[in-house]
């Protein structure tokens, strides 16, 4: 739309996912865009991402037809309706929301626990903090935003906590692929070079293969 491309990547770590992305078109010149990650794995956590995405309001109705809500009072409404549906056992997740404006590229963000969005530009890479706990704890938690210009250059990566054991390294031990490392973000960084000589698609399909390149990738821990 406008001057914005969108690419996704998704890939379960097995037959359900407790991880889940949205993009919705909000009217002419706006865009909003969700990732969330259910905490836990399996059918409990597959669940609970219906829950999410039925719960998730983006817009409602006003004078002059429908009114774009803010990334944070999104994220507030899903947190409140998350607490209100609790049974038994009480079930969290951690999100992103944002919006972006087609036109000048600008984008308003919000997160609840969620890896912080990054954004690559040929000079670095930002992380774009926000504060926000999880979704599902705290009944009437707040949610700051974070509000940038995408330059015509630069790449906005969203991505869940999968990525953190996604890159482990040659020669990887079952252990060694469970910990923790930020090797993705170079990996991140070579997307954005590629985007930046070629096109999006392109780069997304780079990706993917660096992925399925990787030690123990056909039976990855968690969802990306």
């Amino acid at each position: 739309a406008d001057t914005v491309d969108i690419q996704l990547y998704y890939r379960p770590a097995g037959y359900v996912s407790g991880d889940i992305y949205d993009v919705q078109k909000l009217d002419d010149h706006h865009l909003g865009f969700f990732v969330a990650d259910a905490v836990g794995h399996g059918v409990p956590a597959a669940l609970m991402t219906m829950v999410l995405l039925r719960s998730l309001t983006t817009t409602v109705p006003g004078p002059e037809g429908r009114t774009i809500l803010p990334p944070g009072a999104v994220l507030e409404n899903l947190n409140n309706e998350m607490i209100l549906r609790h049974g038994d056992v009480p079930r969290f997740a951690t999100a992103a929301y944002g919006i972006v404006d087609t036109r000048d590229r600008t984008v308003t963000i919000a997160g609840a626990g969620h890896p912080a969005p990054v954004v690559l530009g040929p000079d670095g890479t930002r992380a774009i903090e926000t504060s926000g706990g999880l979704l599902g704890v705290f009944p009437e938690a707040t949610f700051d935003e974070a509000e940038f210009v995408l330059q015509p250059d630069d790449m906005l990566i969203i991505y869940s906590d999968g990525f953190e054991t996604a890159f482990p390294g040659d020669g990887a031990d079952d252990y060694a692929r469970r910990v923790p490392s930020n090797r993705y973000m170079h990996f991140f960084r070579q997307t954005a070079e590629t985007w930046r000589a070629d096109n999006l698609r392109a780069a997304m399909d780079e990706l993917a293969g660096k992925l399925n390149a990787q030690s123990g990738s056909l039976h990855q821990i968690d969802d990306l």
